[in-house]
């Protein structure tokens, strides 16, 4: 069964089950993946509870790491899909169908479409009309036996309230792929203009907050800011900072703990629906003596199966687990149910946010988020709650003190010294 957005708008559904997306990404598996790299890749990610894959149907010109395996998109000196790269890429895809991995496909990159930013940076690669069409001709009725969702845009950057041609190639999908539901990737500096944003054929929202190490704090900030859009939507964060991946031009790099806080941040302000997760390497299919052209910015990156063994990927489809286990896609953000809410500037390109809380309209399920070890309160009954508290940085379970006075609960610092989660549930 295909995907849909719930009546209530704030989730997604299979089959009327809720299905919360834990989307890894692999942008260069089409070009780069051999059938049986793939599959052993697929089996890994299952395991670790992830239920999407993020691919670009198109390689990503600026971003690429090639190598003697990488298969080329087009026929030499054309723009037209070369059947074996096509052939390849829906063999992949009905790879991850049957794995119950939804793909979920980027349509075109900002390199292929006369957008803000492929007009300013990559003019040569931009399709023309008569050749966007007879891609997506072709690519909508290749990928239509694995229902996939499309992912209208890569990277592209909007300044202002001008859509480019976006709405004309969101229409122009939704009239090949009807019922397929369509988000866009953007920049973490972009406002999605309002003809997007609020088109009915978007089916929800999805953003990156980024790889730069002083911006961290757009994990909440742009979570908060889709989350108030007039038309409500879904929101995921599908692009947090990638394990491994270097501070955007500066030196370091982001470590697990840097990705958890990240996803658990954009949870708990409002991105609720899903997340993404990515290991520096794998999403471009890193090779050994592979030539990547993104070193610059991203920093070194390691080889594909090095990569694909780093182990944030287990804490993200942890978060994915506890957030559809426990419902937390029906809460909503609670800002001063607990205590204490530390806020303010960023500081050191970080969120300044401290204990973050989440509840449903009648406070019957209650979440708090901690990114570091400390003692709260809750503005509530919790006394009669089941409560499930996980210790993040080692994924063990929990059991913390409590006590409840005058209808607040105190909840007291933990034994260890880093984030936690703590979920209470059956009250009202």
């Amino acid at each position: 069964m295909s995907l849909a957005v719930a009546a209530s708008g704030d989730h997604l559904v299979r089959d009327t089950s809720p299905f919360v997306v834990c989307a890894d990404t692999v942008w260069s598996a089409f070009a780069d993946a051999s059938p049986a790299e793939f599959a052993g890749y697929l089996r890994k990610r299952a395991s670790q509870g992830f239920n999407a894959v993020l691919i670009s149907i198109l390689p990503i010109v600026h971003d690429r790491s090639v190598s003697q395996q990488t298969r080329a998109a087009f026929r030499p000196a054309t723009r037209d899909l070369d059947p074996a790269y096509l052939d390849a890429a829906v063999a992949l895809a009905g790879e991850a169908a049957a794995a119950g991995v939804t793909p979920m496909l980027v349509v075109a990159w900002y390199d292929y479409v006369a957008g803000e930013r492929g007009l300013r940076q990559s003019a040569e690669h931009i399709l023309t009309d008569a050749e966007m069409n007879a891609y997506l001709d072709i690519m909508t009725a290749a990928f239509a036996p694995f229902d996939p969702v499309y992912v209208l845009s890569g990277d592209e950057t909007f300044t202002g309230d001008d859509p480019g041609p976006y709405p004309d190639l969101l229409a122009a999908v939704v009239s090949r792929a009807p019922g397929a539901l369509i988000t866009m990737h953007t920049t973490p500096d972009s406002t999605l203009p309002a003809l997007l944003a609020g088109s009915p054929d978007l089916s929800f929202y999805s953003y990156q907050s980024g790889h730069h190490h002083d911006q961290q704090h757009l994990a909440a900030d742009l979570a908060r800011r889709y989350l108030s859009l007039p038309a409500a939507k879904p929101v995921m964060n599908l692009e947090p900072c990638y394990e491994g991946h270097g501070y955007g031009g500066g030196a370091g790099r982001f470590a697990p703990a840097d990705v958890r806080r990240a996803l658990w941040q954009s949870v708990f302000s409002g991105a609720s629906a899903g997340l993404g997760y990515g290991a520096h390497g794998l999403w471009q299919w890193h090779r050994p003596g592979g030539s990547f052209n993104g070193t610059a910015f991203s920093g070194t990156p390691f080889c594909w199966d090095v990569a694909l063994e780093f182990p944030g990927a287990w804490q993200a489809g942890l978060v994915a687990r506890l957030v559809a286990d426990h419902g937390l896609y029906r809460a909503k953000p609670a800002p001063g149910l607990a205590d204490p809410p530390v806020t303010g500037p960023p500081v050191d390109g970080l969120s300044a946010d401290g204990v973050l809380a989440l509840a449903t309209g009648d406070l019957s399920t209650v979440a708090v988020y901690t990114p570091y070890a400390t003692g709260f309160t809750v503005a509530a009954d919790l006394s009669s709650r089941l409560v499930t508290a996980v210790d993040l940085e080692r994924s063990r379970w929990f059991r913390p003190r409590m006590s409840d006075r005058g209808g607040v609960a105190r909840i007291e610092l933990p034994d260890f010294t880093g984030d936690a989660v703590y979920i209470f549930e059956g009250g009202a």
